[in-house]
């Protein structure tokens, strides 16, 4: 998995679509997109969006393993607001409001790298204080190496949100295969940023995206991790540091 030393322009997308206003039908003509620069990342990782000043408005937060800062881009100016600087290899985030004063905080995951002895893991979660053109506060809750999944879920249905993080692979997995050790998944609450096992060390070789899906239609989320063994659903049981987690392996893998 080696970035390209290659320029991003980050884009947003305008959809032009019509309806008659008589027959309230849709119209067949091609639907249109019209792209609008907005930053150049070296090495561009990944983009998000999210309504950082309660303004209504989707703003731009992008990063890239080769550029130490962590910037959201203000709709509609871009004007670029500084999250987090002077962080390495910044590559994934989770966004959600955990106070809910409308402004969102920031899970992020940086020191990344592809073998663990490289790779510290921090996992931070930055808040703005309310004031997100300002100076924002990263405060590290953990570090694991290759911490590189990261999502807001409500595991145990009280209404607050925990964070997951997924490695990327085992302590023990080395290039080329990356299958020679397994990958845990863990969990945090946000009362102590306590870590909270939901698989320990039972994920064989990579795990590339955790997902938040609620199929069962109660107050409960459950995860998707995607890996080597396949997609497997996860599910919490009980409360608080007394949870555990069912995994039911829902579509298989190659090992």
């Amino acid at each position: 998995m080696r970035l390209k030393n290659s320029m991003l322009s980050l884009a947003m997308a305008l959809l032009v679509s019509s309806c008659s206003s008589t027959e309230e039908t849709r119209s067949t003509a091609p639907v249109t997109f019209q792209a609008h620069d907005i930053a150049e990342y070296r090495g561009g990782y990944a983009v998000e969006v999210a309504d950082f000043n309660s303004d209504g408005l989707l703003d731009v937060v992008a990063n890239s393993t080769g550029n130490p800062e962590l910037v959201w881009h203000e709709n509609p100016t871009w004007e670029p607001h500084v999250i987090v600087s002077d962080t390495r290899g910044i590559v994934n985030k989770a966004i959600a409001d955990l106070d809910g004063d409308g402004i969102p905080e920031v899970a992020i995951q940086s020191a990344f790298a592809m073998q663990a002895a490289n790779s510290e893991g921090i996992n931070w979660v930055a808040s703005s204080g309310g004031n997100p053109e300002g100076t924002w506060d990263a405060q590290p809750i953990d570090r694991f190496e290759t911490s590189h999944h990261v999502v807001w879920v409500d595991l145990d249905g009280d209404g607050a949100l925990e964070l997951v993080n997924a490695p990327l692979i085992g302590p023990g997995s080395l290039a080329p295969t990356y299958d020679q050790d397994s990958a845990s998944v863990f969990w945090y609450g946000q009362e102590n940023w306590d870590r909270g096992i939901i698989a320990d060390a039972d994920i064989p070789g990579v795990i590339h995206r955790v997902r938040k899906v609620n199929w069962d239609t109660g107050d409960r989320d459950e995860i998707l991790v995607a890996s080597f063994e396949g997609i497997g659903r996860y599910r919490a049981q009980g409360t608080g540091d007394a949870m555990t987690f069912e995994k039911e392996l829902i579509s298989r893998g190659h090992v």
